[in-house]
């Protein structure tokens, strides 16, 4: 329940009856929405993270109302790869490491490609977070065949005007 309309609006027209449809299209496991990412399945969960250098940047957060209930939720990107191999998933947490929300590989990052120099295909991602109570809010990348998260750099701060539920 915390995907926007601005977000809907993107994959369609007729974003309410996408809106409607996307658990009958989960439930057939049409494609893209077939699959939980792994990340999803830690929702709610408190995350044991990997020590070691960040994987990556949580580098936008904003807030933005949600679709039903008109409050608000958290819409954050940055980037996240390591050793050459993009992040499988991204998971959001609040301040006390709780998952919170999660994101996907979304675009290509040429920045951070250049900085690597080398092809790193989609390492730009895009996720969605409930507003928590406390900041800051991080992001940990899981990489495939990872059973810990690891931690990306720059937590930042809840907006302004995001009200915590």
């Amino acid at each position: 329940g915390i995907e926007g309309n601005q977000h809907l609006k993107a994959v369609t027209p007729a974003f309410a009856q996408l809106k409607r449809s996307i658990p009958t299209l989960r439930a057939a496991r049409h494609a893209p929405f077939h699959w939980r990412s792994r990340c999803e399945e830690k929702l709610g969960q408190r995350l044991a993270t990997q020590a070691g250098p960040a994987a990556g940047r949580l580098e936008t957060i904003s807030a933005y109302k949600m679709s039903r209930g008109g409050s608000r939720a958290l819409e954050l990107s940055g980037w996240a790869e390591r050793d050459g191999v993009a992040a499988e998933c991204i998971l959001l947490a609040d301040s006390s490491g709780t998952a919170i929300g999660a994101g996907a590989l979304v675009t290509r990052r040429p920045d951070v490609q250049q900085a690597a120099a080398r092809s790193l295909g989609l390492v730009g991602w895009k996720g969605v977070a409930s507003v928590p109570t406390s900041s800051p809010v991080c992001a940990y990348a899981l990489f495939p065949g990872e059973s810990e998260p690891v931690p990306l750099a720059d937590c930042q701060a809840i907006p302004e005007g995001a009200a915590a539920p």
